[in-house]
C-alpha cells in the first residue's frame, strides 16, 4: 500500500474513531444512572474510557495520516499527477494555517462548520436557560464535540491533499 492510500484511510479511520469518542457521550446518562442504582462506578469508567480513547486514538491517526502525506509528497505523488510543482510557484495553494483556525476551507467543512456553531449556541443557550430535556441535552453535546473535531479534520492539510487529488 503506498503512502497516499495510507493517509486516506488513516483520514477516514480517525472520523471514525472520532464518532465512537463523541457517541460515548449518549451513554453518560445511563452509566449514571447504574452507578448511582447499583453502586457500581464501571460503566462510567468504561464510557469515560472509551470517549477519551476514541479521541486520542482521533489524533494519534490524524498525526499519522500526516506523516503518509508527507512522505507522500517527498516521492512525487503530487507532482506527476500535476498537483503540485516541485518549484516555489504551486498550482494548488497549499493550506498554511493548521485546520482548527481555518474555516469553510471547502463543501463538507462548512457543513461541519456551520453545524458547530449551531450546536456550540444551543448548548450555551441550554446552559443559560436551564433547559433539561434529556436526550436533547445529549444531542447538542454530542454535535459539538463531534463538530469541533470535524472541523479540524476538515479543514486540515490532510483532508485538503486528499481533496485536491481528488481521491475523496
Amino acid at each position: 500500500m503506498n503512502y497516499f492510500k495510507k493517509c486516506r484511510m488513516c483520514v477516514y479511520l480517525s472520523i471514525i474513531t472520532c464518532l465512537i469518542g463523541s457517541g460515548a457521550t449518549f451513554f453518560v446518562v445511563r452509566a449514571t444512572d447504574i452507578a448511582n442504582h447499583q453502586e457500581n462506578d464501571v460503566p462510567m469508567y468504561i464510557v469515560g474510557g472509551v470517549f477519551w480513547a476514541g479521541l486520542l486514538l482521533t489524533y494519534l491517526l490524524v498525526l499519522l495520516a500526516s506523516v503518509f502525506r508527507k512522505k507522500a509528497l517527498q516521492l512525487g505523488y503530487g507532482v506527476e499527477q500535476g498537483l503540485y510543482d516541485t518549484d516555489e510557484e504551486s498550482k494548488v495553494k497549499r493550506p498554511g494555517r493548521i485546520g482548527m483556525f481555518s474555516f469553510f476551507r471547502n463543501k463538507e467543512a462548512m457543513i461541519t462548520d456551520v453545524i458547530m456553531v449551531c450546536s456550540m449556541l444551543l448548548a450555551i443557550g441550554e446552559l443559560l436557560f436551564g433547559v433539561d430535556t434529556g436526550i436533547i441535552v445529549l444531542i447538542s453535546i454530542f454535535l459539538t464535540i463531534f463538530s469541533v473535531h470535524m472541523h479540524g479534520i476538515l479543514n486540515g492539510k490532510n483532508y485538503y491533499y486528499l481533496k485536491v487529488s481528488k481521491d475523496i
